[in-house]
């Protein structure tokens, strides 16, 4: 497996970084690409000289954050680039152009998800990269995971590689999974989703139909939470309820902590 991992060197990004290196361990082995962006204003003379001072300093925040990962696995190799670019348009960038099967960020951790509405690269990558997103909040430390939720809604998944990470990862777990649809209220109960049984037929996995609770999100989290779920997991389409939901103004006061990885698959 080959992941990008966006890095601005904070704690947050940092535990991401080791948390998909431990991951890559137990898989036995893979490559991260570290990608640090420096982006400033030229501003005549200045700008040669804080570009060199940052450059340098990256240089050696990337050298340092390679040596505590090395210390974690002999398994994974590592590569980095340092840019000079806006976050966003940079990161965005490699994941069409680098061959990535996946992109592991940070989140501020007590807050995840509304903090992924606020402008971050987190939010701009989940709503404009081609590849999956795995945001993993602060504080988290990796370990096997044995519960997994799925949130799914009408829209039918006509492209088996959409699903592929999600099954790949549960399978090499073990975990559980939890399907869950979030129907509208008054809408009929489906015991059994059919489109998607036949990716998940081969997995221990269980559909779960949930009347929606306010928010999406809300309904998810909360179902997560209360099975004590160690990821959730859901699918990003073009103006689907994902998206809504993100570029909603007032979804900043509606979502409320999420303390598990974020897995966003992205589908056409």
């Amino acid at each position: 497996m080959k992941v990008l991992c966006p890095t601005d060197f904070s704690n947050t990004s940092i535990n991401a970084c080791k948390w998909i290196v431990n991951y890559l361990d137990q898989m036995g082995g893979g490559t991260v690409k570290l990608v640090h962006c420096i982006n400033i204003q030229r501003r005549a003379g200045l700008y040669t000289s804080m570009n060199d001072t940052l450059r340098e300093k990256a240089e050696m925040d990337i050298k340092q954050l390679k040596a505590e990962l090395r210390k974690i696995s002999d398994k994974v190799a590592f590569k980095h680039s340092i840019s000079h670019a806006d976050p966003k348009s940079g990161a965005l960038y490699l994941t069409q152009n680098g061959h990535f099967d996946l992109v592991v960020v940070g989140t501020k951790g007590l807050t995840a998800l509304k903090n992924l509405t606020v402008g971050s690269v987190t939010e701009y990558l989940i709503n404009h990269s081609p590849i999956p997103v795995l945001a993993i909040p602060n504080n988290i430390d990796y370990f096997r995971l044995k519960s997994v939720v799925i949130g799914v809604d009408s829209n039918v998944v006509s492209d088996m590689d959409t699903v592929k990470p999600l099954i790949d990862l549960v399978k090499f777990t073990g975990a559980r999974l939890d399907m869950v649809h979030v129907r509208q209220k008054g809408d009929p109960i489906i015991e059994y989703d059919p489109g998607m049984d036949i990716y998940f037929s081969d997995l221990d996995y269980r559909y779960k139909s949930l009347e929606l609770d306010d928010t999406v999100a809300e309904t998810l989290t909360e179902y997560a939470d209360d099975i004590d779920a160690d990821m959730l997991v859901m699918i990003h389409r073009k103006r689907n309820w994902l998206e809504r939901l993100f570029k909603k103004s007032h979804t900043k006061q509606e979502l409320f902590e999420i303390e598990t990885p974020l897995l966003v698959l992205q589908s056409e």
